[in-house]
């Protein structure tokens, strides 16, 4: 009898479980989507400039469940410099989300700070344009239908935020 009871409590707990599905879009604000609303009828995140053919891109909020993203700095410029990436697979896609070229001792602080922000977190939205995109194939990773390169304006969990614009501001004074 004690066995039956175990078998139905646990059915519960696995219905009651499926049946609250993680919501990123929970940590995102009426402010957050009106900023990005507000971005979308002004000037682009990111275009090519007086290049042809001409392109651009704006804003935009994206959530991932914080255990799909890993951390890295890697370097650029013959190892001169550091550029962090979050990376993400999701939905087929390979997606990189980076910010600045930065010194390796800044890379490692902000690797930091964005690990910190998703330490003990179930999800994370990153504001971002798209800088990017090539076919999965040139990923090397199997079953990536699209590899996208995104350049991240900020960063958002629970636990706190990370925006490129004060970190800028932060460093500028620093030095």
């Amino acid at each position: 009898m004690n066995v039956c009871k175990l078998l139905i409590v646990l059915a519960a707990s696995i219905g009651s479980v499926s049946m609250n599905p993680l919501k990123h879009s929970d940590l995102l604000t009426e402010g957050d989507y009106a900023k990005e609303a507000a971005e979308q009828g002004g000037a682009p995140a990111l275009s090519s400039g007086n290049t042809n053919p001409y392109w651009e891109s704006f804003n935009k909020w994206q959530c991932f469940g914080a255990d799909e993203a890993d951390i890295q700095c890697v370097g650029i410029n013959s190892g001169a410099e550091r550029v962090i990436i979050l990376s993400v697979i999701h939905d087929h896609k390979f997606l990189e989300f980076s910010s600045d070229p930065a010194s390796i001792v800044e890379c490692e602080n902000l690797r930091a700070r964005w690990a910190e922000l998703l330490k003990n977190e179930r999800s994370f939205c990153l504001y971002a344009a798209l800088l990017q995109e090539d076919p999965g194939s040139a990923s090397g990773i199997p079953g990536v239908e699209r590899w996208q390169t995104w350049i991240a304006s900020h960063l958002k969990t629970r636990s706190g935020d990370w925006d490129y614009q004060t970190d800028k501001s932060r460093r500028l004074e620093e030095e």
